[in-house]
């Protein structure tokens, strides 16, 4: 289930609703929510801030947990505070020419799909989406949905393959960036569910980096932008 949550904002009280805001994912994660992304309307200083939330639901039982959970509940004064109006309407995802769009999912190969589940959903806090089989879960949360299949070590990855996948710390020219908000906090929950920090937290000129393995040798990243971001570097 796809919503999409108008918000009408106070600019008197961004900071309530920006506390909220924090709050509120951790709590949809509980019952399989995801805000999967969020983006203001640009509009006058003068005029309440335009908000609009993409959130994801497994089903309308996981919604109404969500609703009727008794921590949101008691955010909901800072909620009524800063909220001057909601308007929430339901989404459907909608075929895209293949011709003239490019869908990305990210596959994940790893020796055991319950571990790694565990690792990710505990260090980037994503969630469970559908689970295809014992060997086959989508994880959602991230900008594009991430699959877990389970590989066994040695088994070949492609046709010539001698070598068989590796789960030891290798290197790949490909790997995978997350954006969070605090790279030292997150580098801190990914280390405590089992990551390994191979470079703390460095400046660069579009924000702070930390470089570090999952337990199964692949490499990620974790990034705070600074400013524009990548548009720093322009």
């Amino acid at each position: 289930m796809i919503f999409i949550v108008e918000l009408m904002v106070d600019r008197n009280e961004v900071e309530a609703f920006r506390r909220f805001e924090q709050a509120a994912p951790l709590i949809m994660e509980r019952h399989g929510g995801v805000l999967q992304r969020a983006f203001a309307r640009e509009s006058p200083a003068s005029a309440p801030l335009d908000e609009v939330h993409i959130v994801y639901f497994p089903d309308e039982e996981a919604f109404a947990r969500y609703r009727a959970d008794p921590e949101l509940g008691a955010m909901q004064p800072l909620r009524d505070r800063a909220v001057l109006s909601t308007k929430i309407s339901r989404g459907i995802d909608v075929p895209l020419d293949p011709a003239r769009s490019t869908r990305l999912l990210v596959n994940i190969d790893v020796p055991d799909v319950q571990t790694a589940t565990r690792f990710y959903t505990e260090a980037l806090g994503l969630t469970v989406g559908r689970r295809m089989d014992s060997e086959f879960v989508e994880l959602l949360g991230a900008a594009v949905p991430i699959y877990l299949l389970a590989q066994k070590a040695g088994s070949p990855a492609f046709g010539e393959d001698n070598l068989g996948r590796q789960f030891k710390r290798h290197w790949t020219p490909q790997h995978m960036d997350f954006v969070v908000h605090n790279v030292h906090e997150a580098v801190e929950r990914a280390v405590r569910a089992g990551a390994v920090l191979e470079q703390p937290a460095h400046d660069t000129p579009y924000g702070l980096l930390a470089v570090l393995a999952d337990p199964f040798g692949h490499g990620f990243c974790l990034i705070e932008f600074r400013g524009r971001g990548y548009d720093e570097l322009v």
